[in-house]
């Protein structure tokens, strides 16, 4: 019934927030895209400080051993209904992980870049477009894949709980790099 692995209903809730932008400028969009791509670092660095500031004890990730055991149990020991029930249950840790994870700001900020790229006619230009597409190509792979391979070494996302200088690099290689490589 419910399969917690479905990006698809993340993308189509980004979907329906992206209704707000639709009659935005190209400009506007690219501002907006550029904002919710970089707001996992300023977030983050800020969440880094006040730990810091405040000496606040360390927040583990929401999900426990016991409970993610207990899911896992659903899923061995159960019958349908405990499947489902488990698959609820990690459905709602992957909504609750993307939101800690600031992945969604970042999710949302590839579908303003995805708008914009509509906006300007990049799919019917390609041909007029394609020194500037050669540009991305070389920006992204020589810039955007070295910052993803050093994001997924230090542990990508996982890297980001508990608050650290660590967690702030990932944050930034993981909110520089996605952009970049997908460009290309």
């Amino acid at each position: 019934l419910i399969w917690f692995g479905d990006i698809l209903n993340f993308y189509a809730m980004m979907g329906f927030a992206l209704l707000l932008f639709r009659k935005m400028s190209a400009r506007a969009l690219l501002g907006w895209a550029v904002f919710f791509l970089t707001a996992p670092i300023w977030l983050y660095a800020g969440y880094l400080v006040f730990a810091q500031v405040t000496h606040a004890a360390p927040v583990a990730a929401p999900e426990t051993a016991a409970g993610m055991r207990a899911i896992l149990d659903g899923y061995v020991h159960g019958d349908y209904p405990d499947v489902v029930e488990s698959n609820a249950q990690i459905y709602a840790f992957t909504w609750i992980r993307r939101i800690y994870r600031f992945q969604l700001l970042r999710i949302f900020g590839m579908f303003l870049l995805g708008a914009w790229a509509g906006k300007i006619g990049l799919p019917q230009a390609r041909d007029a477009l394609r020194p500037l597409l050669g540009r991305w190509l070389v920006l992204g792979l020589t810039i955007g894949l070295p910052l993803n391979l050093a994001f997924a070494a230090i542990g990508g996302n996982d890297a980001l709980v508990l608050a650290s200088a660590k967690g702030l690099l990932s944050i930034t290689l993981g909110s520089l790099g996605i952009p970049l490589l997908s460009l290309a």
